[in-house]
């Protein structure tokens, strides 16, 4: 028994160090592998990614699983689909439906149920217009969206997502606009314009005021968008030869335009459709480095590594976008009408008067005290753990000294005994040992 107490003591003692470091060590990786919420147009955890595919013989909307399982056909008709945008709350899909020679705006559920158009063709002129490329505003009370309406250009405007009322004109000038994509705090829209010779990348205020270039080269870019963080832009250019993605801090565009963004691929083929993950950290894409008619990859937001390839149809397949999972859906507050006074840069000035209601303002994200406070019990619970610990091995110290001494000498009082009846100790030794150990172990 005492044998049995003294191994158990010294083998909990080599073990505990441990033990210990692989509690602090899990601690610290919960605490750091999850980012701190921030305030994203898109929160909460990577649901499907939806996209585009004439798998089934021309172009049509669907959705699989985040590693490129279970993909299932959303819309079904003679018309292509394509463009699909999530809702910030992942319950509907926007997209493109081009139908009578015309593209324009539906919205459908999810699992693609309650389909209905957004839009129309018809316009203020003698002309029909087109509308695609759909964006929602971070609450879902709006749908930002390109449209030549006015004619002969191509314009960005925005309506209310509920029934494509409220349609409100944000760019005036008499080139093309197009590509737009909302901020995760709602106060700014990123576009694409070729307004000064060649399509770049252009910020303007949701109202569409201020409006700022981005970028300055001569090639196209085009495709930007938000990181859910709200402090990047990821988008497609043919500036490295092929097309290929590239991502931009915002603030350094807004402070010199030529600062040159960072590519995430670096391929000859072609590489565009850059979407962000909900979670930040993947990008979904559609690439042609497999075949022509092209597949979705996803990769890492960060640097570009690591990519993963979804889909492997013979068809094409393209346009992904990725669905958050949230357990309730942004708040939205009432809007404000405002007035806004743009003039229409021709020959002879206008003045136009628009009243629209603008999208709210930034959406709060949570404080870093309650993501603190979401992880106390963890916190809680791993220290009583160590000290758990800590306590158990003062316990197996505390083990009286002379138990532990007495198992010690009996072992030793029986090595003596074979080493004496092997003949290997003298007797005069023999008794003089066995008396000091019998005295010690008494």
């Amino acid at each position: 028994m005492e044998n049995y107490i003294e191994g158990t003591r010294r083998e909990l003692g080599k073990l505990l160090p441990a033990i210990t470091l692989c509690a602090t060590l899990l601690l610290a990786t919960v605490l750091t592998a999850l980012p701190i919420p921030a305030q994203a147009a898109f929160p909460g955890a990577n649901g499907s990614i939806a996209f585009v595919s004439n798998r089934d013989g021309n172009d049509e909307i669907y959705v699989m699983n985040p590693d490129g399982k279970v993909q299932t056909r959303l819309t079904y008709n003679t018309y292509p689909d394509e463009e699909p945008a999530w809702s910030p709350d992942g319950s509907k899909i926007a997209f493109d439906r081009y139908i009578e020679g015309q593209w324009q705006i539906y919205v459908m559920n999810a699992d693609g149920t309650a389909e209905r158009p957004l839009t129309s063709g018809t316009s203020p002129g003698p002309w029909d217009h087109f509308a695609w490329h759909p964006a929602w505003s971070p609450d879902g009370s709006k749908i930002v969206f390109v449209s030549d309406r006015d004619h002969p250009n191509y314009e960005i405007y925005w309506m209310n997502a509920a029934d494509g009322s409220g349609v409100t004109r944000l760019t005036y000038n008499t080139n093309n606009d197009q590509d737009p994509a909302w901020s995760p705090d709602g106060s700014k829209i990123v576009f694409v314009s070729d307004r000064d010779g060649n399509y770049e990348i252009y910020v303007m205020k949701a109202d569409g005021t201020d409006q700022t270039r981005l970028t300055v080269n001569t090639f196209k870019d085009q495709r930007p968008v938000w990181s859910p963080d709200g402090s990047k832009i990821v988008f497609e250019s043919d500036r490295g030869g092929g097309s290929n993605i590239y991502v931009v801090s915002i603030d350094d565009a807004l402070r010199d335009p030529t600062i040159g963004p960072r590519p995430l691929t670096t391929r000859m083929t072609w590489d565009g459709h850059g979407a962000w993950s909900p979670d930040g950290l993947k990008i979904a894409f559609h690439t042609r480095r497999d075949r022509d008619t092209g597949e979705i990859y996803v990769m890492n937001a960060v640097d570009g590594k690591d990519p993963q390839r979804l889909t492997f149809s013979t068809s094409r397949d393209t346009d992904p976008d990725w669905q958050p999972i949230v357990g309730q859906p942004p708040p939205t507050t009432a809007a404000a009408t405002i007035t806004v006074t743009s003039v229409a840069p021709t020959a002879a000035a206008a003045t136009v008067t628009v009243t629209s209601t603008p999208p709210t303002g930034p959406i709060e994200a949570p404080s870093l005290w309650a993501f603190y406070f979401s992880w106390l019990p963890v916190v809680v619970s791993v220290v009583i753990l160590i000290l758990a610990l800590l306590m158990f091995r003062r316990a197996l110290r505390a083990v009286p000294k002379e138990t532990t001494d007495r198992g010690k000498y009996a072992t030793l009082l029986a090595q003596l005994d074979r080493l004496h009846e092997r003949g290997e100790i003298s007797e005069t030794l023999y008794l003089r040992l066995r008396e000091e150990y019998e005295k010690r172990r008494s």
